[in-house]
Formats: C-alpha cells, structure tokens, sequence
C-alpha cells in the first residue's frame, strides 16, 4: 500500500494564530484527530494533534501556536512510496474450500500510526 492512499485528502488546517479553542470545536465538527499549521502562503510550519488540544485547554493555551509542534519534529514520508512499517498479513482464507454459507467469516481491519502519518 503506498502511503498516498492512506492519508487523509480532506484534512483541516489552521495557522498559529488561530485559537485552541475554535481549532478544538472545527476538529470535532470534521471528526478529525491531526491538523498541519499553515503560514500565510499555505507553507507548513508545525502540527497539532487532539491531545495537544486537550492539553492546551487543560493549561489554558489561547493560541496554536502556544501547542503547536515545530515542523522540525515531524516525520516525513513520500507519498509515492510504500507506507513505512506498514504490514501485509497474509489472507490466510487463501487455500480453503468453502462448502456452505457461514463456514468462514473475514474482516479487513487497516490502521495507520497517525505518527508515521504526518506529512511535511
């Protein structure tokens, strides 16, 4: 699986200006747990993730930029090339001779360490 497949395409953003908490309230609204910080010419300059979030409301943080974690800390991926520590399980239903209805049953789960998942 390349790593392009599995980021987010409809991510939220948000600059270091803004504050903890309408970035909070816009990260619930679109359900989403990671946010890149943005400078004015749309150049990463940092990311925020939920607990930072909590944390910084916890403390009383006003603004991202007070929570924010430096570009530099971010771990980069291409997103042409295969996920890095991304696992392939075998399908192990593979060989098996299915007679009836409910003789088998199979899940596909796919999880991603947001942490390995952050692009800069």
């Amino acid at each position: 699986m390349k790593a392009k497949q599995m980021m987010d395409k409809d991510f939220i953003y948000a600059s270091k200006d803004d504050s903890v908490v309408d970035i909070s309230i816009r990260m619930e609204e679109k359900k989403k747990f990671t946010v890149p910080i943005l400078d004015d010419s749309m150049k990463l300059e940092g990311w925020i993730t939920s607990l930072e979030v909590t944390k910084g409301l916890r403390e009383g943080k006003k603004t991202i930029s007070e929570i924010m974690c430096p570009v530099e800390d971010i771990l980069t991926i291409n997103a042409n090339k295969p996920a890095k520590n991304a696992v392939k399980m075998p399908y192990l239903l593979k060989n098996l001779k299915i007679e009836r209805p409910n003789q088998v049953w199979a899940i596909d789960i796919t999880y991603g360490n947001t942490a390995q998942l952050q692009t800069g």
